[in-house]
């Protein structure tokens, strides 16, 4: 099933949103809750504080609200993830505007959070034209 560009869209749209809530590298979340510093956690669990993300995990998290299910990274062909097909999709509007995969950037050369949101909403604004 091929996802339109429409709900690939406001999947980019609410990453967005998430990442501007705080963005972190090395991980797909992570929480940091007083008292416990900061650690790692995984997505679709129930987890208190949590609160960055990194563009993966940020577009996991909106696929998951989205459709209301847990959506896990799997192992894939070709260093991809196999995933839900809106956040495949989403993750392809991605790679057009970045030009590699999302966690090499968003861990090696992506310099802050706001530089990860303004790359999240070109993605999203690009599949206007």
């Amino acid at each position: 099933m091929i996802e339109g560009p429409r709900e690939t869209q406001k999947i980019l749209l609410r990453a967005a949103e998430i990442l501007e809530g705080g963005w972190c590298r090395g991980a797909y979340a992570i929480s940091g809750l007083p008292g416990l510093g900061l650690y790692q956690v995984s997505l679709g669990t129930a987890q208190p504080g949590v609160d960055r993300f990194c563009l993966t995990g940020a577009i996991l998290k909106a696929v998951q609200e989205h459709e209301g299910i847990e959506v896990r990274p799997r192992e894939g062909v070709s260093g991809f993830l196999a995933m839900h097909p809106l956040a495949t999709a989403a993750f392809g509007a991605m790679h057009g505007v970045l030009g590699e995969p999302l966690t090499a950037w968003n861990d090696r050369f992506c310099l802050s959070g706001d530089e990860a949101v303004g790359k999240v909403r070109e993605a999203a604004h690009a599949l206007d034209r």
